[in-house]
């Protein structure tokens, strides 16, 4: 029976740490990458908040977008954001409704004569430093505040 878990020293660097080895194969095999190792700093989180997002009323449709600014990492660093319609509306859309960034996509929102559907709606980085959300909802009656959460990570072969 193969050995799968090691806390303390790596068995060649010394190096103490946490290593787990893929099913059948012993810890102490280096020649098969462990499927933990805590030498490796995988998803290190780096900042994280949360910013009120603008409204801005169009002619057929209600603008929301926010705009964050993160230190310089050096590099493009992995994030994860949501928007969240965060009050009521006479439009229908779900209180606290959360829409995942997924940009040029549509969302069903709630069935009724006075809903309201996200026309495009995403969030990404165009650059290094900058978080970028958009949501473009039909109608320009909706009075609601959306509000944007992210959690950016530092990428694990630069950190």
């Amino acid at each position: 029976m193969a050995k799968r878990t090691r806390i303390g020293p790596h068995v060649t660097t010394g190096e103490p740490g946490v290593y787990i080895s893929h099913p059948g194969v012993d810890v102490d095999n280096v020649a098969v990458p462990y499927m933990l190792d805590s030498r490796y700093k995988n998803l290190d989180l780096f900042t994280y908040g949360v910013v009120g997002m603008n409204r801005m009323n169009a002619v057929s449709e209600t603008v929301y977008y926010a705009t964050v600014t993160i230190p310089d990492l050096g590099y493009q660093p992995q994030f994860y954001a949501n928007m969240v319609y965060a009050s009521d509306n006479v439009g229908g859309i779900p209180v606290n409704s959360a829409y995942w960034p997924a940009s040029g996509v549509t969302f069903y929102v709630n069935q009724s004569n006075n809903a309201y559907t996200p026309l495009y709606t995403g969030v990404w980085m165009p650059n290094r430093t900058t978080i970028c959300a958009q949501s473009n909802i039909d109608q320009n009656q909706v009075h609601g505040n959306m509000v944007l959460y992210y959690v950016v990570f530092k990428n694990p072969e630069s950190a």
